[in-house]
C-alpha cells in the first residue's frame, strides 16, 4: 500500500479546513463542514457553552404544549423565526449574566430558590402555595424540577446583575432633547425649483436619443416576461358547492377530450375568454390577491389546464397558451419613451443648475435679487414645526443648521417621481426653554431610554468579555427566513 498519496490526501483536506476556516470563521464552517445526516449545528457559543439548532427547537415545541411561567419579549407572535430569535436572545443574555454572576460570588440560594418558588400564582391553591399544585401544573409548564431552578436562577442572576446597572434618576438633557426633538420649531427661507415648472422646446438628437436607450435600465424600453392565458369562469349563481362540482366537471372534459376550452365553456354555459398579453404583477386581476395561486397560475406549463380555482364570486380554470420572453425594446419602438426621458433628465438637470444658482447668490448675500427668484417660488420665513404632518421637506429643514444654505432634493411619488430642488438660505430655531417642562411621562420615557442603553451596552461589554460568537448564516437558513 502506498503511503504517500494517503499523506497528501489527507495534507489536502487539513489545508481546505484552514482555508474555510480563515475566511468564513467558527460559525458558518461548522455549517460547512458538518455532514447533514450527523448535523448538531451550534447557533451560539459564549466560550465553552453553546446553544444547538436542536436545543432552540426543542424549547420552541415546549412553547405549543406548556403554560407560560416567565415572560420572554417575542414569544406572543406565532412566527418560528420570531420565537427562535426571542429564545436565542434569552439564552444569550441570561448565559453572559450568569457567568458574571458567579464571577462576583453571586449565589441563587435555597432559601431564595424557596421564596420565588412559593410567589408563582399557578402554584397556588386557595391563594396559598401548594405542593399539591405545584405537583400537578409543573408537568404543563414544560419543565421539571431540575430545569426550574435553573431556569429560575439564571431569571434571578441576570435581573440582579441589570438591577445594580439601571437607573431610576432621570437624565435632564436627555429629557430636553426629547422634548426638543417633538416640539422644535424652526422658521427658513426657501426657493423651490421644480423640475416640472422648466420649459424644454428643444427636440433630441438621435445620437442623444441612442445614449439614453443604451444607458437607461428603465421598464419602458423593456419587454417584461408575458404570458396569453384562456379562461373559462363559473359564475356562483347555483350555490358555491353546485358551482364547485361544475368547474370540476368541467376539468374532467377538458382532460379527456380534445375538445377546445371555449366549446367545452359553452357546453356547460360557462364564461370563456382569451387574454391579452399578461406580465406577472398583473394577475390579480383574475380575481385572486393569494400570492400561493397566483404562483401556481404563473408556473403553469404550456397548454395545462389548471385545477379549478376559487376567486372572488367564480371559480376560474386558466390555461397558458402562449409564452412571450423578456427581451429588450428595439430603438425605433422605443423612440416616443426616449423623447420623453431625454427631456426629463434635461428639465432634471437643468433645475439643478438653475437651484445651484440660486444657492450661490444667497450665500453671496444675493436672496432678494429679482433676476434669481424669477419663476421661483419663495416660501420666505416659513415655519417648521416637529408634529405629526413631519414630511420630508421638514426633515432637511432640521438637519440644517442654523443660518447655513444648502440644497436638497425630495422625490414625488404622486407626481410620478419629479424632483423638486429646494435652497435654504437661513433657518432660526426656535425652542425656548421655557417650554421644557419634565413631565412625569417625560421623565419615565427618559428613564426607559437611559436603561435600555445602559443594558445594550453592558450586553455589548459582556459579549466582548465573554467571546460570544453566532453563526446566523446557519440560524437563518436552518429556520427558513426569506432573506
Amino acid at each position: 500500500m502506498e503511503i504517500l498519496p494517503i499523506i497528501k490526501k489527507v495534507s489536502l483536506h487539513i489545508f481546505i479546513y484552514i482555508l474555510i476556516f480563515s475566511f468564513v470563521g467558527w460559525g458558518i464552517a461548522q455549517w460547512i463542514l458538518t455532514p447533514k445526516d450527523k448535523q448538531r449545528v451550534d447557533i451560539v457559543k459564549i466560550e465553552k457553552e453553546t446553544l444547538s439548532f436542536y436545543d432552540l427547537q426543542a424549547e420552541i415545541g415546549k412553547l405549543s404544549s406548556s403554560i407560560p411561567l416567565f415572560k420572554t419579549d417575542g414569544l406572543e407572535n406565532d412566527d418560528v423565526y420570531t420565537q427562535a430569535t426571542a429564545l436565542k436572545k434569552k439564552w444569550i443574555d441570561h448565559t453572559l449574566f450568569s457567568k458574571f454572576a458567579v464571577e462576583k460570588d453571586l449565589v441563587f440560594t435555597d432559601d431564595i430558590f424557596v421564596s420565588q418558588l412559593r410567589e408563582i400564582d399557578l402554584f397556588h391553591k386557595d391563594g396559598l402555595f401548594s405542593l399539591e399544585s405545584l405537583n400537578t401544573m409543573l408537568p404543563f409548564t414544560g419543565f421539571n424540577n431540575r430545569t426550574l431552578r435553573t431556569e429560575m436562577e439564571m431569571q434571578y442572576l441576570s435581573t440582579t446583575i441589570k438591577d445594580t446597572i439601571l437607573t431610576e434618576e432621570p437624565s435632564s438633557n436627555l429629557a430636553r432633547a426629547i422634548h426638543k426633538s417633538r416640539n422644535q420649531t424652526k422658521i427658513a427661507d426657501i426657493a423651490v425649483v421644480s423640475v416640472d415648472d422648466i420649459k424644454i422646446d428643444d427636440l433630441p438628437t438621435d445620437k442623444e436619443l441612442k445614449q439614453v436607450y443604451n444607458r437607461s435600465k428603465s421598464i419602458l424600453f423593456n419587454n417584461l416576461e408575458s404570458k396569453i392565458f384562456e379562461i373559462i369562469t363559473v359564475d356562483i349563481s347555483n350555490g358555491k358547492e353546485r358551482t364547485r362540482e361544475i368547474a370540476y366537471d368541467i376539468e374532467e372534459m377538458l382532460i379527456t377530450s380534445d375538445n377546445s376550452m371555449s366549446i367545452v365553456a359553452k357546453k356547460f354555459g360557462a364564461k370563456y375568454n382569451k387574454s391579452d398579453k399578461i406580465i406577472k404583477s398583473q394577475l390579480q386581476m383574475l380575481g385572486t390577491d393569494d400570492e400561493k395561486i397566483l404562483k401556481q397560475i404563473w408556473e403553469l406549463g404550456l397548454n395545462i389546464e389548471s385545477e379549478p380555482i376559487e376567486v372572488e364570486n367564480s371559480f376560474i380554470i386558466v390555461k397558458a397558451v402562449e409564452h412571450i420572453s423578456a427581451h429588450k425594446k428595439s430603438f425605433e419602438e422605443s423612440r416616443e419613451d426616449l423623447v420623453s426621458e431625454w427631456r426629463y433628465n434635461e428639465q432634471k438637470k437643468r433645475a439643478y443648475l438653475k437651484a445651484n444658482k440660486i444657492l450661490k447668490n444667497a450665500k453671496a448675500g444675493k436672496w432678494n435679487d429679482n433676476k434669481i427668484t424669477t419663476d421661483t417660488k419663495i416660501h420666505s420665513r416659513k415655519p417648521f414645526a416637529r408634529g405629526k404632518d413631519y414630511t420630508t421637506e421638514h426633515e432637511y429643514v432640521f438637519k440644517t443648521k442654523v443660518n447655513e444654505s444648502r440644497l436638497f432634493t425630495t422625490r414625488s411619488v404622486a407626481d410620478n417621481e419629479t424632483v423638486v430642488a429646494y435652497v435654504i438660505v437661513n433657518n432660526v430655531e426656535n425652542v425656548s426653554e421655557n417650554q421644557f417642562k419634565m413631565t412625569d411621562s417625560l421623565r419615565q420615557e427618559s428613564i426607559e431610554v437611559m436603561n435600555k442603553f445602559l443594558v445594550d451596552s453592558y450586553s455589548l461589554w459582556l459579549s466582548k468579555k465573554y467571546k460570544l460568537e453566532q453563526n446566523m448564516m446557519a440560524f437563518d437558513n436552518l429556520f427558513s427566513i426569506d432573506k
